[in-house]
């Protein structure tokens, strides 16, 4: 919007009334004779009123200030009230959270003695099953059965103490003995227990660990391993 007249440079006398700074403007137009360009967006706006002497740019600057604008002049006689700019106020970078990243556990190596060359268990070229001492002598020193009960690739005949047969792997020639060497060699240390005869059921105290290798094993073992190989 427009007020048009012959700008004034000196002090003079403003009366303004209260209202919206357009209004405003025409009449500081009407009484200045200067030429005043006001921003459509801010017409509405409203502004206190303004009295006394003064210069045309020190009305013009108590009107920008009561509504929010700025002024610039326009050309040699004129002036021009417009917005002011919103501030843009930056988004804050989200915040990645941290991530703790646990430490993998690393415990203790799984030798598996029953190779005869000490190897680890995840370097062992076959199926192997361990079982702790301390989780075999859990509820009372056991026998052969708290293995089988413990190791799902063992099982047993159950005829008795003295009796049973072993099989790892489900593989047996009978579930009696007889002349022919048994499928499962059992071992104490390195020492095999028998050749043929049934499960001696030895009481286990103080045992390290009982392995199971799963057969058929080579001639590290010899025939007596074609269902697998436990040692104590």
């Amino acid at each position: 919007m427009l007020a048009a007249a012959p700008a004034t440079a000196g002090q003079q006398a403003v009366d303004l009334p209260a209202g919206r700074l357009g209004d405003a403007v025409l009449a500081l137009g009407r009484q200045s004779g200067t030429s005043i360009v006001v921003d459509p967006a801010i017409w509405s706006r409203r502004v206190p009123a303004i009295r006394g002497r003064m210069t045309m740019r020190a009305a013009l600057d108590r009107l920008a200030a009561a509504a929010g604008a700025n002024v610039a002049p326009a050309g040699a006689i004129g002036w021009r009230l417009v917005a002011r700019p919103i501030p843009v106020v930056p988004k804050p970078r989200p915040r990645t959270p941290a991530i703790a990243i646990a430490a993998p556990e690393t415990g203790p190596d799984v030798v598996v003695t029953a190779s005869k060359r000490d190897v680890n268990a995840r370097d062992f070229a076959g199926q192997v099953a361990l079982l702790d001492g301390v989780d075999l002598a859990f509820g009372g020193a056991g026998g052969t059965d708290a293995i089988v009960a413990r190791l799902a690739s063992v099982s047993s005949t159950h005829l008795g103490a003295g009796r049973n047969k072993l099989f790892i792997r489900g593989i047996a020639d009978s579930s009696f003995t007889g002349p022919t060497q048994t499928t499962v060699g059992q071992y104490l240390g390195d020492l095999r227990l028998s050749y043929n005869a049934p499960d001696p059921d030895l009481r286990l105290y103080d045992i390290a660990s009982v392995e199971v290798l799963e057969g058929p094993q080579g001639t590290l073992y010899g025939a007596g391993s074609l269902g697998g190989i436990l040692r104590t």
